[in-house]
Parts: structure tokens; sequence; C-alpha cells
């Protein structure tokens, strides 16, 4: 190994160990390996491994713009590429090749996603092999040409480099494994709190949903909307420490109930606040009841001083309270009864950005602010 590759293996190492998140790993590889070979554009195929069938997904682009829906390339259309554990050149594989023919099957493939990707030519692709199993594919190469000058010695460093490229991805496919049982365990224990009310089933998990929703429709970072997809996961959590009497009691409630209800998100985030890295997650749901102007609970926060996850699971929360049934109710219609509701206490209850973003995200035209209310402490 050159001394240039062990400068750039030990900027690696500094740049990439600390990133688990698969999604900025990939990025960050695959940036490196188009500067480095003294490319255009490239990609990262990743396998999929939890779904059995081989197939590959697009985990980052580079000089190309990211899919906006998953697009999967299946096994049987690059198997020629698969048994490699060198770089495969493009220039230098004869006419009629197996490996060439999967190449330029794989471009016609990304021809047809329109925009700069028909324009885009492969010329190196590393596949990341570990035990016989191609784990990723770097491809990386130019636009509106198929005529490319490889230098031998890029090749040779980035295939080097390209063996601890795929243990910097390894890692982070292990750490994502391992987020997603932990995920599907929040999701389980979710199911076990919404189960104590026959009406509540999967409400947690819906809130969870349009809560991401919202915070996606956002561009809010990835790692922030999962943080708010956990909250929302867990918002109900403090309804366990309230008696089932006074919890699925039919309304009017005494002050001395309505008091007890209106504790839950106190007592919630003081359990989640327990874990040690759920600091985010505990505010988010000890805040999620606030009201934008300042008459909600805990601590009558008003606007911007509740923190935006708490604004936008008080949004999701409120819309799947109004479309789910209740013991004292039936469930309201999405357009007629929820949505106008929604656009009634949009600047009221309910920040009215987050509310428009909302509406947006559903297809439904931009709610119009109104000075009255719907509002009042409900019992969710």
């Amino acid at each position: 190994m050159s001394m240039a590759e062990v400068g750039i293996l030990q900027q690696w190492c500094e740049q990439f160990i600390p990133v688990l998140e698969l999604g900025d790993l990939s990025r960050g590889i695959l940036h490196n390996f188009v500067t480095l070979a003294g490319m255009e554009h490239g990609f990262l195929l990743a396998r999929d491994l939890d779904t059995g069938d081989g197939g590959f997904t697009i985990r980052a682009c580079a000089g190309l713009r990211m899919p906006s829906s998953s697009l999967r390339i299946d096994e049987a259309s690059l198997a020629p590429l698969l048994h490699w554990e060198e770089p495969v050149v493009l220039s230098q594989l004869p006419p009629g090749s197996p490996e060439r023919d999967a190449i330029k099957g794989l471009e016609n493939v990304l021809h047809g996603w329109g925009e700069r990707w028909e324009r885009a030519n492969i010329a190196l692709c590393f596949p990341l092999v570990r035990q016989e199993t191609t784990i990723a594919i770097i491809c990386v190469g130019r636009l509106d040409t198929s005529d490319f000058i490889v230098h031998p010695t890029s090749v040779e460093s980035l295939g080097s480099i390209s063996k601890q490229a795929l243990s910097f991805i390894e890692n982070a496919q292990t750490f994502e494994k391992v987020c997603l049982s932990y995920r599907q365990m929040i999701e389980a224990f979710a199911d076990a709190i919404d189960s104590r009310n026959p009406y509540a089933r999967g409400h947690s998990r819906a809130v969870a949903y349009y809560s991401g929703l919202i915070a996606r429709q956002m561009i809010l970072p990835d790692r922030e909307t999962e943080t708010i997809e956990i909250a929302a996961l867990c918002h109900d959590i403090g309804r366990l420490s309230i008696s089932d009497e006074v919890l699925y009691k039919p309304p009017p409630l005494t002050a001395s109930e309505m008091q007890t209800i209106r504790t839950y998100p106190v007592r919630g985030a003081e359990i989640i606040d327990q874990v040690g890295e759920f600091g985010t997650v505990a505010v988010i749901v000890r805040h999620h009841c606030e009201y934008y102007d300042g008459s909600g609970t805990p601590d009558g926060l008003t606007g911007e001083a509740i923190p935006v996850g708490a604004r936008i699971l008080a949004v999701a929360h409120r819309f799947c309270a109004l479309i789910q049934p209740r013991s004292y109710r039936r469930p309201l219609s999405v357009v007629h009864g929820a949505i106008r509701r929604l656009q009634s206490e949009s600047g009221v209850l309910l920040d009215p950005h987050i509310t428009s973003t909302f509406m947006n995200a559903l297809g439904c035209a931009e709610p119009q602010t109104s000075p009255g209310s719907l509002g009042g402490t409900t019992k969710g």
C-alpha cells in the first residue's frame, strides 16, 4: 500500500469511524470515491439484507438527485458483477462480455429515472464483497460521454480503499439493525399501552406516522424526525399512572379528575427521562399538550417557546384523536370533521405553520386561521 493510500485511509478513519447512520456514511464514502476517481457523479447500491430477495437499493447519490421514492435493482440484473472482488473498469471489458452488458443494462435503467440520470454513464464499479456476498456496489462515472480515461493507479488505490469502505458500511448496517430492533420494541410497548383501551388500538402508531409525515414535509433532519416519531410512540406512557375509572370515564369529569388527566404528559416525561439518551424525547412528550395561545398544560408555553417536536406531535395527536372513535362519541369524518376542526384551532391551540404543512401533506387546501376555537383541554 502506497503512502498516499495510507494517508487517505487515516483521513477516512478520522472522518467515518464516528458515523453510524448508514445514509450519512454512504454519502460521505461516495463523495470521496467520485472525487478521488476524478469523476462527475456516482451512486451507492446497498444489498437489502432483510428482504431475502437479494435486491439492491440506492442509498446515496453524488452529482445526481436522490430519487424521491425507493428504487431497487434486482440481483439478477447485477449478477455478472457480483462475483468480482476487484474494481470493474468498463473500458477494460471486451464487447459482449456479461459484465459490460450488465453495466449497460444498469445504465438503461438509470436513464429511465429522468433529470440528470438520463445523462449518467458508468466508468467504474467497486463491488464491496465479504465472504463471497456483495454487500454494496459503488458506481462512478461522467455525464454525456462513455469515453473514459481511467488511470490504473487511481483504480488500484480505490480498490484498496474500498475494503475499508466495506468495513464502515457493515458497521453502519449492524447499527441500523440494532436501531430497527429498538424501534420495534418501542412500537410493541406502545401497542401494549394502547391495548388498555379498545378505542385506542393503533393510536400511538398512527400519531407517530402523521408526526413523521409532518416532519419530513418540513424537511427536518432524519435524526430529529426519528426522535419526534419515538416521542409520538411514547406520548401516552404517562396514562399508565391513571386509573381506568378516570381515564375512560365519559365526560363530564370533575375538576379533580380533569386535573389528574392533565398530569399524564408530565408523568410520561418523568418516566422517559430515566432513559439516558431520551432527554429530547421526554421534553417533547412533556409539552405535547401545550397550546399555541398559552392555554395548554403543563407549563402554559406559547408559540415558538413550545419545542417544535411537541408542536408537530400536537397536530398529529389532535388529528388522530378526532378521526378515531371514543366511548362517548363517534369518529369525525376526515374532510368535513377533523380538517375543519384543525382549521378552527390553527393559531389558537395549534401552530398555524405546522397545521398548514400537515394540510399540504394530506393534499388538502391550506387552512384559514380562525380567531375562534373549539378548544379546551380534551382527553384525546
